[in-house]
C-alpha cells in the first residue's frame, strides 16, 4: 500500500486552488464533476491534492503534514504573504524536529516540519 492523495473539501475552489498554487507551487492536472460536486486535482512532485467544492465546507477539520528542508524560510514567506501559524514554531524535543501549523483557506490544517540534520 501507498498514500494517494489528500482530498479537502472546501467552499470556494478557486480561491483554494489560487492558495495552493501561489504559495506552494502546485499545478492542476485535471478538473471534473462527480456526483454533482465540482473536482479540481493539484500536484506538486509526488503530493497530490483533490479539492472539492461543497457549500458550507466550513467544518472540515483535517491535518496533513509536509516536510520541509527550511522551517523558517517558510515561515518567513508565509508572514509576507499575512499567514501566520496558528501554532508553534516548536521543537519536539525527543526528535529533534521543528514544527508549525498554519490555516489553509478552506478551514483545513497545514503543518510545515523540518527535521534535524541529525534524524534524516
Amino acid at each position: 500500500m501507498k498514500w494517494h492523495h489528500t482530498g479537502i473539501k472546501t467552499e470556494d475552489i478557486e480561491a483554494a486552488k489560487q492558495f495552493y498554487q501561489e504559495i506552494f507551487g502546485f499545478e492542476v492536472i485535471d478538473t471534473f464533476i462527480f456526483e454533482q460536486e465540482k473536482l479540481l486535482w493539484m500536484k506538486k512532485e509526488d503530493i497530490l491534492l483533490e479539492l472539492i467544492e461543497i457549500p458550507k465546507a466550513h467544518n472540515t477539520t483535517i491535518h496533513y503534514c509536509w516536510e520541509v528542508n527550511n522551517l523558517q524560510h517558510w515561515i518567513e514567506k508565509l508572514r509576507f504573504m499575512d499567514i501566520e501559524p496558528i501554532w508553534g514554531p516548536y521543537c519536539l524535543d525527543e526528535k529533534g524536529w521543528y514544527t508549525a501549523i498554519f490555516r489553509g483557506p478552506s478551514g483545513e490544517e497545514i503543518e510545515l516540519l523540518e527535521k534535524s540534520r541529525e534524524s534524516q
